[in-house]
């Protein structure tokens, strides 16, 4: 729920609301194209050109993600942490898709005949294409530790075009789909990864201050425990209610113990949070098999892709009627905030409101929930001749004797110091 709500605002904006005919819902390209993207169905990669059939959400490619890199079994419970990072595979397996391009002038299927296939195809084409009138590319940042790093995002957000162009990007392998993409224009193709694989580490840069336009959107998952064995409510509950209200936020993933919930919204004394429930157990949408005839060359191909029914128990069966409210003092201590920034200017307000809410005297008593910092700390420098210098400082400001100080003369070179 909480990627659906992303990706609903990434490309057709916070505002916008599906139609209440489902005539009208089953001819909206969008519509089309999200509720194939989360339809049940395991990732076959047969789909037209590789973009737009393909469930790319669905739970199969969840669970598969989460049993090969995280060992998460079938049927155990994945947590917020270990749901962030499954979101942000499955996110950059359907963007490298994406990012290859795709002509559906190519094909004359039997959708083509009234429209319905070449407008579902529309929003994939925009979405991953940087223009006046497309949607952007999405990426996902993972805030380790609950700290947001401006160096890790602006290295992942701005292209880096002093990079050699010996530099490649391969799509790898896995048990879901086998396919390999060498890199042709070094600034056009972005980072891709398949999700079943290692994500490469994103390195911290020496300039932590980006300047420069962002080549997509971002969205900001923060890992959070916030209480030992049950939730603290009396030092989080009034500032995690007012993350809920920034512009920029998407929900936070959570719930009581073993029932997990999406929230969107909570009380502004953070008694009661409020969310939708996804546990419904529902049909899958039906597949049927269709045609389609690739011209290449001036030679036509016949290809067979599977497309989604949205039968009107389908288009029935994606809203949640019914509203969870739940008391702030029950959710579980592990939750994941979700934030969803369009472009630098948006990520720099982001920032400005959650200073303005450090600075506010409502606020003076509360912990932070996340912090930001410049860049990573570098955990390998050598910080020997720092301590020895600290310990010495520490030493003559001792009354004691200079034979007692850890530092005089008598301590050997080779003592080794360790700090607890």
């Amino acid at each position: 729920m909480l990627l659906g709500q992303v990706l609903r605002m990434h490309c057709k904006g916070r505002e916008w609301k599906a139609e209440r005919n489902l005539r009208l819902r089953r001819e909206d390209a969008f519509i089309r194209s999200l509720l194939t993207w989360f339809a049940d169905y395991p990732f076959s990669g047969s789909g037209v050109g590789g973009l737009g059939v393909d469930s790319w959400y669905s739970l199969h490619n969840m669970v598969a993600a989460g049993c090969a890199k995280y060992d998460v079994l079938p049927g155990e419970w994945f947590g917020p942490s270990t749901v962030c990072y499954v979101l942000r595979d499955l996110v950059e397996l359907h963007q490298s898709y994406l990012s290859q391009g795709f002509d559906d002038d190519q094909y004359d299927g039997e959708e083509n005949k009234n429209g319905l296939f070449s407008s579902g195809m529309e929003v994939v084409q925009r979405i991953g294409q940087k223009g006046k009138d497309d949607v952007g590319p999405l990426k996902v940042y993972i805030a380790p530790e609950g700290t947001i790093y401006n160096s890790d995002i602006c290295k992942l957000l701005v292209n880096n075009e002093s990079k050699s162009g010996n530099n490649h990007c391969m799509e790898k392998t896995s048990s879901m789909s086998t396919w390999s993409h060498k890199r042709q224009d070094e600034q056009d193709d972005p980072k891709c990864n398949h999700p079943l694989l290692e994500i490469p580490s994103i390195g911290t840069s020496q300039d932590t201050t980006c300047i420069e336009e962002w080549n997509s959107s971002l969205l900001i998952l923060i890992p959070l425990r916030l209480g030992l064995e049950k939730f603290n409510a009396s030092s989080y509950s009034v500032p995690l209610a007012h993350m809920l209200s920034l512009p920029q936020s998407v929900g936070f993933l959570g719930g009581s113990p073993r029932h997990a919930l999406w929230f969107y919204g909570a009380d502004s004394d953070g008694r009661k949070v409020y969310g939708l429930d996804p546990h419904t157990v529902q049909r899958a949408p039906r597949r049927r098999r269709r045609k389609c005839y690739n011209n290449d060359n001036g030679e036509q191909s016949r290809h067979l892709y599977h497309e989604i029914v949205f039968s009107n128990e389908y288009l029935r069966s994606i809203n949640c009627p019914n509203i969870s409210v739940m008391s702030m003092k029950k959710i579980d201590p592990s939750l994941a905030l979700g934030f969803y920034c369009r472009d630098r200017q948006d990520y720099e307000s982001f920032c400005s409101l959650l200073r303005a809410m450090k600075a506010n005297e409502k606020f003076t008593g509360y912990p932070e929930l996340f912090t930001f910092a410049d860049a990573k700390p570098n955990y390998e420098a050598d910080v020997s001749s720092a301590m020895v210098e600290m310990m010495a400082t520490t030493c003559q400001a001792l009354d004691g004797e200079e034979s007692d100080c850890l530092l005089s003369e008598h301590v050997d070179e080779d003592d080794e110091y360790v700090m607890l």
